[in-house]
């Protein structure tokens, strides 16, 4: 349960930087729910930058995203150790998870198999204007998905997912723009890298 926790932070990372507008500055609280838990965490945008603070199985931890190298670091303080997943925003991997305004258009024009996406009109979520789209996949255990896309961000506000496992909902709440340190992206002074041999091999399987 503790390595799928750490790829599903990752995985929701992965949709918010793929989404996020070029040179974007805010944190905001994430708020996810769903068949796994409910987690409370911070998020930090700094435009290719990404930082997430949450706390799993009573653990702090820091999830770091650096888009423009593809490298992901899960930091874990209590132990004072880092893990590092380098390049695995692959260019097939970003297409899959990009979701941008005109994506719902795009996913019926150019996968017309896969999924069927409602444009469902506007409405303000926490303060900014959204861009609503159901997407609905043919498949019946992926579900569907509805997000709030926010015009300024350029990001998803809210993302409500149903699927075979349940619902979950991913929510940022007090969003706040403005200047942010780079210091917030690098791994803390004094921690040392921990190897996970297998890790990787242990999410593809099935």
């Amino acid at each position: 349960m503790k390595r799928k926790s750490i790829f599903l932070g990752t995985l929701i990372l992965a949709v918010l930087f793929a989404c996020t507008a070029f040179g974007a500055e805010y944190t905001a609280d994430m708020i996810t729910t769903g068949p796994y838990g409910n987690t409370t965490g911070k998020l930090y945008v700094k435009g290719n930058l990404f930082r997430q603070d949450i706390a799993m199985q009573g653990q702090e931890q820091t999830i770091l995203i650096n888009e423009e190298t593809g490298d992901t670091i899960v930091v874990m303080h209590a132990q004072k150790m880092y893990m590092e997943f380098l390049d695995m925003a692959d260019e097939e991997f970003q297409e899959t998870m990009e979701v941008d305004i005109d994506s719902a258009e795009e996913l019926l024009e150019e996968n017309p198999d896969m999924a069927t996406a409602e444009d469902l009109g506007t409405e303000t979520v926490n303060g900014y204007k959204c861009k609503v789209f159901k997407v609905t996949y043919k498949e019946d255990l992926r579900g569907d998905a509805t997000l709030w896309i926010s015009k300024k961000l350029e990001t998803p506000i809210k993302i409500v997912t149903n699927t075979s496992e349940g619902t979950s909902t991913m929510e940022m709440k007090n969003i706040q723009e403005g200047s942010l340190a780079s210091s917030l992206f690098e791994i803390p002074q004094g921690y040392k890298k921990m190897e996970m041999p297998g890790f990787m091999g242990d999410m593809d399987t099935d």
